[in-house]
């Protein structure tokens, strides 16, 4: 089983209950974006943005950046953010994005709804 570094082990978990044979190999480690980064700059205007989440580690890397720069998370109550899964949804709302959007998981959903928002924007 391949999958991320201090991932959640739910399906592995259940697999050997089932009687499975397991070997896990840890071959990504997700990080939030570095303090530094200018792409941290952008979230200081007031253009409104759609955002898309799809784990609740990067909501909380979201909210440690915020608070580590400084930056009040007031904006978020007039942001959209689009996620696939009721804790994704929970982690955001507690951050404090005003409008979450619930879908179904899958790029084909995405993009559906990207485009409906994107629609809207104009």
């Amino acid at each position: 089983m391949i999958h991320g570094e201090g991932g959640r082990n739910f399906l592995a978990e259940h697999l050997l209950q089932a009687g499975a044979l397991i070997e896990e190999f840890a071959v990504y480690r997700r990080q939030g974006l570095a303090i530094d980064d200018p792409a941290w700059e952008n979230l200081k205007t007031d253009q409104a943005s759609l955002w898309v989440f799809n784990s609740s580690q990067a909501g909380q890397a979201l909210q440690a950046g915020l608070k580590a720069l400084g930056i009040a998370t007031e904006f978020l109550q007039h942001e959209t953010a689009i996620v696939s899964h009721p804790r994704i949804a929970e982690k955001i709302q507690e951050i404090g994005f005003g409008n979450v959007l619930m879908i179904a998981p899958g790029d084909e959903e995405l993009i559906k709804t990207l485009l409906q928002n994107c629609k809207t924007a104009l």
